[in-house]
């Protein structure tokens, strides 16, 4: 697979470097949208989920170099919240929340609420604050008033 570096990806991500093999992104084919968004099949929760337990690195590949359609890097964003591995996953989801996309940035809100932990937390703030939507503004909001009860 050929990386893609979209105009809102930066080289802060850790992983931006590496490629998933062929052989390791073979199983997921039919899940990775190859043309324009929406016009591929819908990315499986179950296949994100294992992926985010078993091959994180992979998952972050997945976000950044996986030519997904906004309704599947949404369900990504969100699968990153179950990472481990909290410097990986925060790291993602502070360059997703730069998506020119509000779909995906709200999926970055829910992942970073998922994930917890100070930094996810000033995310959320700053996407509460700061976010071009008025709806991701409002689910930074729910979000931060939900963790602090």
């Amino acid at each position: 697979m050929a990386a893609l570096a979209p105009s809102w990806f930066s080289d802060d991500v850790p992983t931006a470097r590496w490629h998933p093999s062929a052989a390791t992104m073979a199983p997921f084919a039919g899940f990775i949208c190859n043309e324009e968004p929406g016009s591929g099949r819908p990315m499986g929760e179950s296949i994100l989920r294992r992926l985010a337990a078993e091959k994180p690195v992979d998952l972050v590949n997945l976000a950044f170099h996986g030519r997904l359609g906004p309704a599947d890097l949404t369900y990504v964003a969100e699968t990153l919240g179950l990472l481990e591995d909290k410097g990986l996953a925060t790291s993602a989801l502070t360059q997703l929340a730069r998506h020119p996309h509000p779909m995906v940035r709200e999926g970055v809100v829910l992942g970073a609420a998922q994930l917890g932990g100070d930094e996810a937390l000033a995310l959320i703030g700053d996407m509460a604050k700061q976010d071009p939507s008025a709806i991701v503004r409002g689910v930074a909001a729910d979000a931060l008033d939900a963790l602090a009860e």
